[in-house]
């Protein structure tokens, strides 16, 4: 989610980065970008940077899914919207999707559009764009101007429908608690 006065300088600098980027084996130190987990993942990116191509998202860099075996192309899509099934699932592959907004609610509204929550992110040189933005995001972790997100005296842990539970912190240790109720009759008052 990028705001409408930086969008197209950022979109042209971080396509420009991503198509320097090569796929290929681990142990190749010329390559940058390791193979999908298995085929079913590598066909769900395809399958997601079609509908998005088909419903009117740019491919700013990559979109190459025919490489050999289980690697892609990292890949940018500009002009995503919300109609495009890219949207609303999580990816699990080196594609980022771009968005423009234009003040605090759209971008709020935008990125508390999904199911999952684990983490959220935002940078500005506008600490007070920050703080509010930041408290309003819906997700279990939030880093501004960082993705440093992790401590162990931190929990961390999602909401909606991802990072269930928390780790770290003295907030993890509800995970080893069972809460009762009980509800007992001691008989007529004398």
């Amino acid at each position: 989610l990028i705001h409408e006065d930086v969008y197209d300088d950022f979109a042209s600098g971080l396509a420009a980065r991503v198509d320097d980027l090569r796929p290929g084996d681990g142990t190749d130190e010329s390559s940058d970008v390791g193979p999908l987990i298995n085929r079913r993942a590598k066909d769900h990116f395809t399958s997601l940077l079609a509908n998005g191509i088909e419903n009117g998202a740019e491919v700013l860099a990559g979109g190459r899914d025919d490489l050999d075996g289980l690697f892609v192309q990292p890949t940018i899509l500009g002009n995503v919207n919300r109609e495009m099934d890219v949207h609303a699932t999580e990816i699990f592959g080196p594609m980022a999707c771009l968005y423009s907004f234009g003040d605090e609610d759209d971008v709020v509204g935008m990125a508390n559009d999904t199911d999952a929550g684990l983490a959220a992110y935002a940078y500005s040189e506008d600490h007070a764009f920050l703080a509010e933005v930041g408290s309003r995001l819906e997700a279990g972790v939030v880093g501004l101007n960082t993705t440093q997100i992790f401590a162990s005296d931190l929990p961390f842990g999602g909401t909606k429908e991802s990072g269930f539970g928390r780790e770290h912190g003295e907030d993890c240790l509800d995970e080893f608690l069972e809460v009762r109720s009980f509800s007992v009759e001691l008989g007529e008052k004398s």
